[in-house]
């Protein structure tokens, strides 16, 4: 397992709480599943302690289900070892790697400290997919930007990757899996993502 070391410190950001463009509110269907996640977010940083990592998971998870296409994701991330596996492996890689992502969003947004979000601009990617970009403003004023890409699916917008300071979140971690599936092949990757959710839930308890 030890080159699963890649998933502590990979995971994928989405910020942004208050939507504008040019002055004025942003109708986008698109940002408004940014908008559903990030008031989410905001909720679990102010009720951190209070709930606990379970209870912010719990709060978490309907909201980042719905705002994600993890099944996309997770084709594009393993590409063509995707298609070696068969349906059961796909399920369990699939569950596994929705319950990782929500685990990591449980442990990082535990803590309010003034943070606010802001999304600043939203423009058609290319037929079917948005681009929304957001700053996160610390309180010392520090200002990060993200970059969020949004496929619409059956009428719906979900997110399938995120550029932070320009790098590709998707991108990052298909280079990771795919040589981890190289490397130590599908039980290996399953088994890693499973030790790192077990480790996520054990940090408040240490």
């Amino acid at each position: 397992m030890r080159k699963l070391g890649w998933i502590t410190s990979s995971c994928i950001l989405i910020i942004g709480l208050a939507s504008q463009l040019s002055g004025q509110p942003v109708q986008s269907r698109a940002a408004d599943v940014i908008e559903g996640l990030n008031n989410a977010f905001v909720e679990s940083m102010k009720s951190g302690d209070e709930l606990g990592f379970s209870g912010r998971y719990m709060l978490l998870e309907p909201v980042i289900e719905n705002s994600f296409d993890f099944a996309y994701i997770l084709r594009k991330i393993t590409g063509r070892y995707w298609k070696d596996m068969d349906e059961n492996q796909r399920k369990m890689l699939l569950d596994n790697y929705t319950v990782w992502t929500i685990s990591k969003y449980a442990q990082r947004f535990h803590q309010y400290t003034g943070q606010r979000f802001e999304v600043v601009s939203e423009t058609e990617f290319r037929p079917q997919v948005m681009s929304v970009k957001s700053n996160l403003i610390k309180a010392n004023k520090e200002i990060i930007e993200f970059r969020y890409f949004m496929l619409e699916n059956n009428g719906s917008w979900r997110v399938v990757d995120i550029q932070v300071s320009g790098v590709s979140q998707l991108a990052m971690n298909r280079a990771q899996f795919k040589q981890v599936l190289k490397d130590e092949g599908f039980k290996g990757l399953n088994e890693g993502l499973k030790e790192k959710i077990k480790e996520l839930s054990a940090i408040e308890k240490d």
